[in-house]
């Protein structure tokens, strides 16, 4: 069992959907950062985007998985992902109308099989705190020399009031906090300073 698991008897946290403002663009040989999740502690439960490359590729760098891609071309166009799919992102629209232009209009959505901790503490042991970044590329086979993310969204639950989910927390588990737990949100299991 994980903190997730446990959200519907504790308050002090919300669902919220995160919007990107404007479309970004994207370049070969650059990486550019488009959100770093540092607002509040909380989880990750899924991404939707729109672009216009095939060959754009928004992903999901935090450090305890893989990247994880989120380039139309490599999830239709290689894996064939057209449908939800538990193990990574899938692409539900993709028309790429000339076969010799990477331009078009590309959906991808992910949801992970498990909420994703926006915060992660001392990964291959590397010591401090790791945040979940969505970082964005072009990738070189594209035809174009920049291409667009037209809109992103991701759905996140986030803690809002870290007192009041950590009183119930603690309310609930006692003392007999599952060792899993203290990896997984160790900010809302810790103990109270002494007066």
């Amino acid at each position: 069992m994980s903190l997730v698991d446990y959200l519907p008897l504790l308050r002090g946290w919300e669902f919220q959907i995160w919007y990107l403002e404007a479309p970004v663009t994207v370049v070969k040989n650059r990486v550019d950062l488009i959100k770093r999740f540092d607002d509040y502690d909380g989880w990750l439960l899924g991404i939707s985007l729109i672009c216009d490359d095939c060959f754009a590729n928004p992903y999901i760098h935090y450090p305890t998985i893989p990247l994880t891609s989120l380039m139309p071309y490599g999830n239709y166009g290689i894996v064939g992902a057209s449908m939800w799919n538990a193990n990574g992102p899938y692409c539900p629209m993709y028309l790429r109308p000339n076969p010799l232009s990477s331009a078009g209009l590309y959906t991808v959505d992910y949801i992970p099989a498990y909420p994703m901790p926006y915060k992660t503490y001392g990964v291959a042991g590397k010591k401090g705190e790791f945040r979940v970044e969505l970082l964005a590329e072009l990738g070189t086979d594209s035809t174009q020399d920049s291409a667009h993310i037209l809109h992103m969204s991701v759905a996140r639950i986030v803690i809002t009031e870290p007192e009041v989910f950590k009183r119930d927390l603690k309310e609930i588990l006692g003392t007999a906090i599952p060792p899993t737990l203290m990896d997984f949100c160790r900010i809302a299991l810790e103990k109270e300073p002494k007066k």
